[in-house]
């Protein structure tokens, strides 16, 4: 039984250090894509160009180097605090382009999802669930903001956010203990659907 916490806790510690650097390794570079992709079919011009260009020159930057940062803390509460302030500035940054990009390139949504999505790789479930919700009611309130409200923008909006939920804590439940070979062995014999 012992080796097995020590198992436990050895991956722990794996998934909430080590896998934040893979998040800004894969997800940065598809929102800069993305948003580049925006810019580029809304033909943006004057300061909602610069706008648009500086948060993903901010937004990239930001997630280049943090986790170079968070490896520095030794302090789980100060890197704590660091996780939380990249989860916010990654949700404004991203909705501010949503705003002004998801109108054109509707696909620019997902840049949004990335949160929860990077989220559920080095997190608890509770704090997947956070950014679901978080990044959900940002999205919510880019639709509203962008106006006229009509029932069915209104529910491709709740499919996005009930999307984003159920496939964050799906990868959650995968990245943080993800299963051993035997167990998926296991499964694969027994599958329990």
């Amino acid at each position: 039984m012992d080796n097995v916490v020590a198992t436990i806790n050895k991956k722990d510690s794996f998934h909430r250090k080590d896998l934040v650097s893979l998040v800004g390794i894969f997800a940065t570079p598809l929102a800069i894509l993305m948003g580049m992709t925006g810019i580029l079919v809304n033909r943006l011009r004057g300061g909602k160009l610069y706008l648009c260009l500086g948060l993903l020159t901010l937004g990239a930057l930001f997630n280049f180097v943090f986790p170079r940062l968070i490896a520095r803390q030794s302090s789980l509460k100060i890197r704590g605090i660091v996780v939380q302030l990249r989860i916010i500035t990654n949700v404004i940054f991203n909705s501010v382009l949503v705003y002004y990009l998801g109108e054109a390139f509707r696909p620019m949504w997902l840049v949004l999802a990335l949160t929860p999505f990077a989220t559920a790789i080095y997190a608890s479930r509770a704090r997947t669930l956070s950014a679901s919700l978080t990044v959900s009611a940002a999205l919510l309130t880019v639709f509203v903001l962008r106006g006229p409200v009509d029932a069915v923008g209104l529910a491709e909006q709740l499919t996005y956010c009930v999307f984003m939920l159920l496939i964050s804590l799906m990868i959650n439940k995968v990245a943080v203990y993800p299963p051993s070979s035997e167990e998926i062995l296991t499964f694969l014999k027994h599958p329990a659907f």
